[in-house]
């Protein structure tokens, strides 16, 4: 994996990486499976790896967070790729109005930037709140990140 794939949500490579490995004797059902739009999301969803669940879509069309990768835009702590300190996902919850809200980590805000997400919530999830990190939090993951090279 390229060193600067963490900087950029876009990258083709995120396709080839963060998957679940498909056993060999289950490759063909995994092909038959993979319609043109599951093979576009694997971009920023182990596909594999729900595949391999046997867990079926909600009916708004979502994933579970389970398989998200680090570069989905609502990247969470629910993911199986969440790591405190490498690739910390928001976190999801019930709003007191019975709603969802979204507490986006200093992570999504690095991948996408606040404009970004705002965008993403205001045209794809109109119904859910956004919150974005404290602005100190997001000054010592940019310096944390300066240190390490990144941006």
């Amino acid at each position: 994996m390229a060193n600067n794939i963490l900087s950029n949500p876009e990258d083709p490579s995120w396709k080839d990486n963060f998957n679940t490995p498909i056993p060999a004797d289950r490759q063909k059902e995994f092909q038959k499976w993979l319609t043109p739009k599951r093979s576009r999301d694997m971009q920023s969803y182990d596909m594999q790896g729900f595949f391999l669940s046997g867990q079926g879509q909600a009916p708004n069309g979502h994933y579970t967070d389970e398989f998200k990768k680090p570069n989905h835009i609502t990247f969470s702590n629910e993911s199986k790729y969440h790591q405190p300190g490498v690739y910390e996902g928001g976190s999801w919850g019930q709003n007191g109005l019975g709603g969802w809200e979204f507490n986006a980590s200093p992570h999504n805000v690095t991948m996408h930037s606040e404009e970004g997400l705002q965008d993403y919530f205001n045209t794809k999830e109109k119904a859910s709140v956004l919150n974005m990190p404290n602005p100190a939090e997001l000054f010592y993951k940019y310096i944390e990140e300066a240190l390490k090279g990144g941006r």
